[in-house]
C-alpha cells in the first residue's frame, strides 16, 4: 500500500505527540514517587517525635502523681501564710491604684491652680498697665488672692492624701515582712521559698514607688510658681497670701516675697 506525503506527516505528528506524552508521564510518576517517599520519610520522623513527646509527658504525669502528696502536705502547712500573702498583695494593689488616681489629681489641681494664677497675673498685668489706679482698687485682686490660696490649699490637701497612704502601705509591707520572715525561718519544711520571697520584693517595690512621688512632684514645681509669681506685678496685699504660701510649705528659705 502507498502512503501519500500528507499521511505520513500526520502519522510523524502524532508519533512525535506520543513520545512526548510519554515523557512527560514518565517524568510526572518519577515526581509524584519521590514525593512519596519524602512524606513517608517526614511522616516517620513525626511519628518518631510523637512518640518521644507522648513519653516525656507520661514521665512528667507520673512524676507528678509521685509528688502529689509532698505538694497537698506543703499547701496544707502553709495556705494561712499563702492567704495572708495574697491578701497583703490584694491590699498593695488597691493602694497603688488610689495613688495613681491621686497622682493624676494632683496634676490636674496643679495645672487647673497655675493656669488661673496665670490668668489673673496677666490680667492684672493689664489693668495695672492701662489703668494703674482702677487695677489697684478693682475686683481682680480679691480673685487673684483666692486662685492662689486655693492652689495653696489644693496642693497641701493632695500633700496630706499622699501621707496617709505612705502609712497605709507602710504598715501593709511590715505585714508582708512577718509573714517573709515566718517562711524563712520554717524554709526547712517547704523548700521553694525563694518564689514567694521575690515576689514579695517586687511588691514592695511596687509599693515604694508610689508614694514618694505626689511630695516632690508637689512641692518643687509649685516653689517655681511661687518665685514665677513673685516676678509679676501684682497688688501690695498679695505679700501676705505668698508669705503664708511660702510659710505652709515650709519654703520660707526658697522663696522670699
Amino acid at each position: 500500500m502507498i502512503i501519500s506525503s500528507y499521511e505520513t506527516t500526520w502519522e510523524f505528528l502524532f508519533m512525535v505527540i506520543a513520545e512526548f506524552i510519554w515523557y512527560i508521564s514518565l517524568n510526572a510518576l518519577s515526581v509524584l514517587f519521590m514525593a512519596i517517599i519524602v512524606i513517608l520519610l517526614v511522616l516517620k520522623t513525626l511519628n518518631k517525635e510523637l512518640e518521644n513527646t507522648l513519653a516525656h509527658i507520661k514521665e512528667t504525669l507520673n512524676n507528678r502523681n509521685a509528688t502529689k502528696a509532698i505538694t497537698v502536705q506543703k499547701c496544707c502547712i502553709y495556705s494561712d501564710e499563702i492567704a495572708k500573702l495574697a491578701r497583703i498583695h490584694m491590699e498593695i494593689s488597691q493602694i497603688s491604684k488610689e495613688l495613681n488616681h491621686l497622682f493624676q489629681l494632683q496634676i490636674l489641681m496643679s495645672l487647673t491652680g497655675k493656669f488661673a494664677t496665670l490668668l489673673c497675673s496677666i490680667f492684672g498685668t493689664y489693668m495695672n498697665t492701662l489703668h494703674p489706679m482702677e487695677g489697684e482698687n478693682s475686683s481682680y485682686r480679691t480673685f487673684y488672692i483666692f486662685t492662689t490660696t486655693l492652689d495653696v490649699f489644693l496642693v497641701m490637701y493632695v500633700a496630706d492624701m499622699a501621707t496617709e497612704e505612705d502609712k497605709r502601705t507602710t504598715t501593709i509591707l511590715n505585714k508582708t515582712m512577718l509573714v517573709k520572715d515566718k517562711i524563712l525561718h520554717d524554709s526547712d519544711k517547704y523548700h521553694d521559698t525563694q518564689q514567694i520571697v521575690s515576689r514579695i520584693s517586687e511588691l514592695k517595690l511596687t509599693a515604694n514607688i508610689g508614694p514618694a512621688y505626689p511630695h516632690r512632684i508637689t512641692l518643687i514645681p509649685y516653689c517655681a510658681i511661687l518665685i514665677a509669681i513673685k516676678s509679676l506685678p501684682y497688688p501690695p496685699s498679695l505679700q501676705y497670701t505668698c508669705t503664708l504660701a511660702s510659710s505652709e510649705l515650709g519654703l520660707e528659705d526658697e522663696v522670699k516675697v
